[in-house]
C-alpha cells in the first residue's frame, strides 16, 4: 500500500487561519521602578527575583543589561557622595571606605604565631623569666 502525499500548506494559507493566541505562559509584568531601585542597592539577583517573584533566569534572560548599567550608574554616585564626604567634611567612615577601596587599606589584625615553650632551650627559658620579672616589677 502506497503512502498518500499530504500537500504542505502555503504562506497564505497559513495567514488565513490567523492564529492570534500565543503558546505557553504569558509574561509577567515587572514594576521596572522597583526593580531599579533594587538594582541600585547592589542585592544579588536571586534575593531581586524572590521580592519580584519570578525566576532568577527570566530576571537575568530579560534585564541582565539594564541591571548591570543600573548598578554601574550607582556604583559612580556612591564613590562620588563617599569622596565628597571624605574629603570635604572629612568624615572618618568615608575616608576609612575610600582607603580601603582605592589604596588597598585591610582591618584586619593579624595575628603572630609564637614559639612553643617546649621548643625553647633552658637559657632561653631563663632569659624569657628574667624578662617577664621585669616587666613585673620583682626581682628574684
Amino acid at each position: 500500500m502506497a503512502k498518500k502525499k499530504v500537500p504542505r500548506r502555503k504562506k497564505e494559507e497559513k495567514k488565513e487561519r490567523n492564529i492570534t493566541t500565543k503558546q505557553g505562559r504569558p509574561k509577567k509584568e515587572i514594576d521596572e521602578k522597583l526593580l531599579e531601585s533594587l538594582a541600585k542597592l547592589h542585592l544579588h539577583n536571586k534575593t531581586i527575583a524572590e521580592i519580584l517573584e519570578i525566576h532568577p533566569d527570566t530576571l537575568r534572560d530579560r534585564y541582565s543589561t539594564q541591571i548591570a548599567k543600573w548598578q554601574s550608574l550607582s556604583k559612580g554616585k556612591m564613590a562620588e557622595v563617599l569622596f565628597d564626604e571624605g574629603v570635604t567634611k572629612r568624615k572618618e567612615y568615608a575616608v576609612k571606605m575610600l582607603a580601603q577601596k582605592h589604596l588597598g587599606y585591610a582591618d584586619k589584625v593579624q595575628a603572630i604565631p609564637q614559639d612553643p615553650i617546649e621548643n625553647l632551650s633552658d637559657e632561653e627559658l631563663d632569659q624569657l623569666l628574667e624578662q617577664k620579672q621585669k616587666q613585673l616589677g620583682s626581682k628574684s
